[in-house]
């Protein structure tokens, strides 16, 4: 996922964005299995004038729990009011993310759904402040399969006569835990360079 963010900034300093923003964001996500409270970073770029497409990756982290979320979502703004160097708007997105579980086995895939409103104060031509409010709504997407330990430590997705002849045998099985869907209240502030 931190290799798809990389790709995605490479992609859109090279491309037509009209501004760039980089936020402190903060995400309380209240789950079926555990709720969190993530805070961190968020890079983002818009493309457009009133109604503007957005592509941002969060990379936040839960530091009592232990928990690491990343994602990457696309979405649209526009603008409610605009007056002077003030701007109001609502913005909505849909996202991909990993949330990293420490005491999971595996990572959970989650998609989600953004939906907020955000400001922006003009402080020279080429910078502005920005902050927001929004929900963020996920969707947890983990397969909930069963998979076979090997001896070794490799995992396999077969089972039966076989499995895991080449890595010392079957340590036994598990299944992949799901941190079920959820939601919460997102906050960010920043500053946008206006390209």
């Amino acid at each position: 996922m931190k290799k798809i963010l990389i790709a995605i900034l490479i992609f859109a300093t090279n491309s037509i964005a009209t501004d760039m923003y980089i936020d402190y964001s903060s995400q309380n996500a209240n789950f079926k299995a555990v709720d969190l409270n993530l805070k961190g970073g968020t890079v983002g770029f818009n493309w457009g004038a009133d109604s503007r497409f957005y592509l941002k990756g969060n990379v936040q982290q839960d530091n009592i729990q232990k928990v690491n979320y990343y994602d990457v979502v696309v979405g649209i703004n526009s603008d409610i009011i605009k007056k002077n160097n003030f701007r109001l708007g609502w913005d909505i997105g849909l996202g991909i993310g990993q949330l990293d579980v420490p005491w999971y086995a595996n990572k959970n895939t989650l998609l989600s759904i953004p939906l907020g409103c955000s400001l922006e104060y003009q402080i020279t031509n080429r910078l502005a402040f920005n902050a927001g409010v929004g929900y963020k709504y996920f969707f947890d997407l983990t397969d909930n399969k069963e998979y076979t330990i090997c001896n070794d430590g490799t995992i396999s997705d077969s089972s039966g006569s076989g499995t895991c002849s080449w890595h010392g045998g079957v340590a036994g099985t598990a299944t992949n835990n799901l941190i079920g869907n959820g939601g919460g209240i997102s906050t960010q502030v920043g500053l946008t360079f206006k390209f």
